[in-house]
């Protein structure tokens, strides 16, 4: 049985809607039923790095076999912010979903306004390891700082998901060449690999820099955008570690004491 993520609506939205927006269409699939109250609408995704078949599961009801906690690698659920009793369904939730320790989960609304946002629900979220993803944000004065609210609508659960290192993941073979030490038939790769397919063109490419040539640094500049863009689709821990490499590639282009940067690299946590 594939892994996939479990989809559940606190809300008038169905889960077959939020399950259209992620696979982008219009017209699910037939799902197929592997657990009671579950239905399994298979999803084939594809990345620039690698591929995989995955699911996602609509939940319909909170009597769900135990079995099935083994096949859930990201929880999404949608509330709606302007029902209180929206968010005690979340609550009530809380304890199933908790018990799947899935690497992904995000609580998703349509708009949230300024003081239920930051008293109420980020405080929720980061306490219990959640994301809070808006799909159609009210504008807040400090939009620009807040790493919250820059991650927005249906791009951003797609991100959190591409993000995550899938079972039975597949790399493309441009990426997985990259990796000579492993077997051709072998495209299963750990996290830390699948982390470091991210990072190695970067690496690379900032440790070819020369700082007497000034026009390296102009191809720098072009790169800042893709770089930005790759750790946006990171999360947590991935996103620091992503950082700091590159930070530190980048410290030693420029031809600078690696002494002042000594103690900055989270490899050893890696």
């Amino acid at each position: 049985m594939a892994s996939g993520v479990l989809v559940v609506s606190c809300s008038s939205t169905q889960p077959e809607e939020i399950i259209k927006n992620l696979l982008e269409t219009k017209n699910l699939p037939e799902p197929e039923s592997h657990f009671q109250h579950i239905k399994s609408y298979p999803w084939h995704l594809e990345t620039k790095y690698y591929k995989t078949d995955l699911f996602c599961f609509a939940a319909s009801s909170k009597d769900i076999s135990p079995d099935f906690s083994d096949s859930v690698e990201a929880v999404i659920i949608h509330f709606d912010t302007s029902q209180e009793s929206s968010f005690d369904d979340v609550l009530s939730w809380f304890p199933i979903v908790e018990s799947f320790e899935a690497d992904v989960q995000i609580l998703v609304c349509d708009s949230c306004n300024y003081d239920k946002l930051y008293n109420k629900y980020i405080p929720w979220c980061v306490k219990n390891k959640f994301e809070l993803v808006e799909l159609h944000p009210e504008k807040h004065d400090d939009d620009d700082t807040d790493e919250f609210l820059n991650k927005t609508g249906y791009r951003r659960i797609l991100e959190a998901l591409q993000a995550h290192v899938w079972p039975n993941l597949e790399m493309k073979e441009e990426s997985n060449q990259r990796f000579s030490s492993h077997n051709k038939n072998d495209k299963k790769l750990t996290s830390i690999e699948y982390f470091d397919t991210l990072v190695n063109d970067d690496e690379s490419f900032l440790e070819s820099l020369s700082n007497e040539d000034p026009s390296s640094f102009e191809s720098l500049f072009q790169k800042f955008n893709e770089m930005k863009e790759k750790a946006s689709s990171l999360t947590g821990d991935e996103r620091k570690r992503y950082a700091e490499k590159v930070a530190i590639a980048f410290w030693k282009a420029l031809g600078k004491d690696n002494e002042e940067i000594e103690g900055l690299s989270s490899d050893d946590d890696i």
